[in-house]
C-alpha cells in the first residue's frame, strides 16, 4: 500500500456503471476542452453507427486451437462485425489519469447484453455510450493524522439506446459488417409506459433534466415479440417490456421495497422463468444505510416474459421467490458480497440447474443450483491464470460471464497484468456449478489502456459456437469457437 486510505463515494444508482466494481463520485465540474458541449435533452439522429474505415481485428488469440481460423471463407476470426463510429460529445480525445494532477477524462461506446432470436442470425443489444471525468485527491484525517485518498469518477455525457441487428449478410459474406437499426432509445425513470423514443437523448452533467431510466439488464421473451429489461424507475428500480415490432414499451412491474438495484436479469433456456439479481437492504440496514447484500430471485413467467402471477413469492405483492442470498448469515460460502454479483443471460445451463453469477468487484464467480439453492464458489480470488496473470480489484467499465449451455466451460472477461491489457478467460469446470479446473487467458486485446474488451454472448447454431466480445471503442467481434477443444466436466465423462 502506499501509505493512505483509498476511500470511495458513490452517486446514485441510476447514474453508476451497470454491472461495474467501478465506485463513482459526486458530480464533479471540469471542463478542459475534451469535445463541444451540445447540450442536454435531444440532439440530431445522424447517428453515422457502422461507418469506420479501420475494421482490422485487435483481439490476439493466444490459445489458436481453441478457435476457428476460417469462417465462411473470410479472413479467419476474430473479426469486427459491427461498428460504431462516436460522434460529438463521445469522440472526444481521452486524456489518461495523470497522477500529478489528479484528473483524468475519457470517452466510452459499447455493446452489451446481447442477446439472439432462437436459432437466428438477428440479435438485440444495448449500446451505452459515456464520457467519465476521474478526480483523485487527498484529505487529511484530522482524528488519525492520515491522509485519506479521495477518488471519484462521474459521468460528464450518457447516451443510451436499444438496437437491433442481423448477422445473416455478414455470414453470408456479402457485407463486411452489420447493419443495425435504433428499436428505442432510452426514456425518462418517470415516463415507464409509452411509443418507441425515436430521437438520442443526452444525459449532461449539471444540466437541469429528467433523470433518465437506466438499462442494466436485458433479455428476450419466448415469443420473440418483446425484450425484458431491468431499469431504474421514477420509484425505486422497475422491470420493462418493450416490443421488437415497434419499440413500444410498457411497464411490467415495480420492483419496491428493499431492492436497491438489478444486476442482471436472464430467463432459462425454456425462457418460462426470469431469473434476476438484486441488490438489498436488511431491515436494519435501511436505517442505517449499511451494508448492500445480494439475493438471486426468480419467478414463472408467460410467453411474453410477464409473470404468471402478480403475487406468491416471497414478499407480500411479489411474485419472485428468493433462490439464494449470496453473503446474506448464515452463508458458509461467503461472509459477504460488496459491490454487484452480475448475472447474464448467458449464465445459465441448458439444463437450468446452474447459473453462474461474477461478482464484480473481486471477480469471483459462483454458481447456484436453483433447485437446491446451493451456492458454490467456482473460481476465487486467489486462483491463478495462466499464461497472464487475471488482474483482480481492477476497476474496469465492463466485465461480463458466458457459459457453454453444459455448463462446463466458462468465459470471462477482465483487466490481465503485464503489460495491462483487458483479456478473455476460458475457464474448466471440474463439475458443472463446482469448483473450478484451471482458467487460462486465451485472448487479449491489442490496445492502449482506455479501450477495454467487456461484454460477452455465445451463439449456438446449427451446429457452430459463436462468442461475441464488445470492447469499449464501439466494436463487436465474433469469434467462433473449436467445438472439439471444449472441456467435458467430470458430471459427464465420469473422468477429471
Amino acid at each position: 500500500m502506499l501509505g493512505f486510505v483509498a476511500v470511495a463515494q458513490t452517486i446514485p444508482d441510476r447514474h453508476r456503471f451497470p454491472s461495474s466494481a467501478m465506485a463513482m463520485g459526486d458530480s464533479l465540474s471540469y471542463t478542459n476542452g475534451h469535445g463541444g458541449s451540445p447540450g442536454a435533452g435531444m440532439r440530431p439522429t445522424d447517428d453515422r453507427s457502422l461507418a469506420s474505415e479501420d475494421l482490422s481485428p485487435s483481439i490476439a488469440l493466444l490459445k489458436q486451437d481453441l478457435f476457428v481460423r476460417d469462417v465462411n471463407g473470410a479472413a479467419g476470426t476474430p473479426r469486427a462485425v459491427l461498428v460504431h463510429t462516436p460522434e460529438a460529445p463521445f469522440n472526444a480525445t481521452p486524456s489518461p489519469f495523470n497522477y500529478s494532477s489528479g484528473l483524468g477524462y475519457e470517452c466510452q461506446s459499447f455493446y452489451r447484453n446481447i442477446v439472439f432470436l432462437p436459432n437466428s442470425t438477428r440479435f438485440f443489444s444495448i449500446f451505452e455510450q459515456i464520457c467519465i471525468t476521474s478526480n483523485h485527491s487527498y484529505q487529511q484525517n484530522l482524528e488519525t493524522n492520515e491522509s485519506v485518498g479521495i477518488f471519484m469518477r462521474s459521468f460528464t455525457f450518457r447516451e443510451m439506446s436499444v438496437r437491433q441487428a442481423d448477422l445473416l449478410p455478414v455470414r453470408q459474406g456479402l457485407k463486411p459488417i452489420a447493419d443495425e437499426t435504433v428499436l428505442s432509445y432510452w426514456w425518462p425513470e418517470n415516463s415507464t409506459d409509452g411509443e418507441r423514443v425515436s430521437s438520442p437523448i443526452l444525459y449532461q452533467e449539471d444540466n437541469n433534466m429528467s433523470l433518465m431510466a437506466t438499462l442494466s439488464g436485458m433479455d428476450i421473451a419466448k415469443n420473440g415479440t418483446h425484450l425484458v429489461l431491468a431499469s431504474s424507475g421514477f420509484k425505486g428500480w422497475v422491470l420493462t417490456s418493450l416490443s421488437t415490432i415497434n419499440g413500444s414499451r410498457s411497464l411490467i412491474m415495480n420492483l419496491t421495497g428493499d431492492v436497491t438495484s438489478v444486476d442482471g436479469i436472464a430467463f432459462d433456456r425454456n425462457k418460462t422463468k426470469l431469473f434476476a439479481s438484486e441488490n438489498f437492504l436488511s431491515p436494519a440496514d435501511l436505517l442505517t444505510g449499511g451494508i448492500q447484500w445480494v439475493r438471486l430471485v426468480s419467478t414463472d413467467v408467460d410467453g411474453s416474459g410477464y409473470p404468471v402471477k402478480s403475487d406468491g413469492g416471497d414478499r407480500v405483492g411479489d411474485p419472485f421467490h428468493i433462490v439464494h442470498r449470496l453473503g446474506s448469515p448464515p452463508d458458509p460460502e461467503i461472509d459477504s458480497i460488496r459491490g454487484v454479483a452480475y448475472l447474464s443471460p448467458h449464465s445459465v445451463t441448458s439444463s437450468g440447474k446452474c447459473i453462474y453469477l461474477m461478482h464484480n468487484e473481486q471477480m469471483e464467480v459462483f454458481g447456484v443450483d436453483p433447485s437446491t439453492s446451493k451456492l458454490t464458489r467456482v473460481m476465487g480470488v486467489g486462483m491463478e491464470t495462466k499464461p497472464f496473470q487475471f488482474w483482480r480489484y481492477r476497476v474496469s467499465a465492463r466485465t461480463d460471464i458466458a457459459a457453454t449451455s453444459d455448463g462446463c466451460n466458462l468465459f470471462i472477461t477482465g483487466f490481465t497484468d503485464y503489460p495491462v491489457s483487458t483479456g478473455l478467460v476460458w475457464v474448466k469446470m471440474r463439475s458443472r456449478c463446482g469448483k473450478a479446473r484451471s482458467a487460462e487467458v486465451v485472448a487479449r486485446y491489442n490496445s492502449h489502456e482506455a479501450t477495454e474488451i467487456g461484454s460477452l454472448a455465445l451463439q449456438e447454431v446449427e451446429g457452430r459456437l459463436f462468442l461475441y466480445v464488445g470492447s469499449t471503442d464501439g466494436r463487436l467481434f465474433e469469434l467462433e469457437i473449436n467445438r472439439s477443444q471444449l472441456h467435458v466436466a467430470q458430471y459427464l465423462s465420469g473422468t477429471e
